[in-house]
């Protein structure tokens, strides 16, 4: 056997033919998928039909409610909460309570690999916070405009008004939060 010695030609980052190398973007994609999927779906698991975040919803959406001049009375059932209000009565159900958009927030904040943890705990504080907050204003603003001679016009208000908190609020709070700085040590 000859004593060669071959010298490997190491190629420049930009043509690297390892597709899922750990610090290609798709590969931090797919991680952050990956950790969003299994974060907000154990969340959601957790706070999805949570009693506790439903009553809070009719509570603090009775009291917005009673601050606009109108008498609203919280009912607790077994399964759901009731706001009375005028002649109407609101059931608080499921995905009135902001367990969706708490699970959401939860596994898109704490997916961001890229931040302490320091950082996305305080980042998820302070979301779920305006998050009960918005959550409170919509439901108020649903009842407020409720008509129960036009039952259609106040579902798509109720439809529209809950997309849009998942939609633009999420997006927008975790835009706001994860470029507010940058990333942190």
């Amino acid at each position: 056997m000859s004593d060669v010695t071959t010298k490997s030609k190491k190629l420049p980052a930009h043509c690297s033919h390892r597709i899922l190398d750990s610090k290609a973007t798709v590969f931090k994609a797919l991680k952050f998928l990956g950790w969003f999927a299994v974060l907000s779906g154990a969340a959601y698991l957790l706070l999805g039909s949570s009693p506790a975040l439903k009553s809070f919803a009719a509570e603090s959406s009775a009291f917005l409610l009673s601050l606009s001049g109108v008498d609203a009375v919280v009912g607790h059932s077994l399964s759901n909460p009731t706001i009375s209000f005028g002649s109407s009565v609101a059931q608080i159900a499921d995905y009135c309570g902001a367990g969706i958009e708490l699970a959401v927030l939860f596994g898109i904040i704490f997916a961001s690999t890229d931040r302490t943890l320091r950082r996305r705990a305080a980042g998820f504080a302070a979301g779920a916070l305006l998050i009960l907050v918005f959550n409170a204003i919509r439901i108020f603003l649903v009842l407020c405009f409720f008509s129960s001679s036009a039952p259609m016009m106040s579902a798509v208000l109720h439809d529209v008004l809950f997309r849009a908190s998942l939609v633009v609020f999420l997006a927008t709070y975790y835009a706001v939060w994860y470029y507010w700085d940058g990333p942190q040590d």
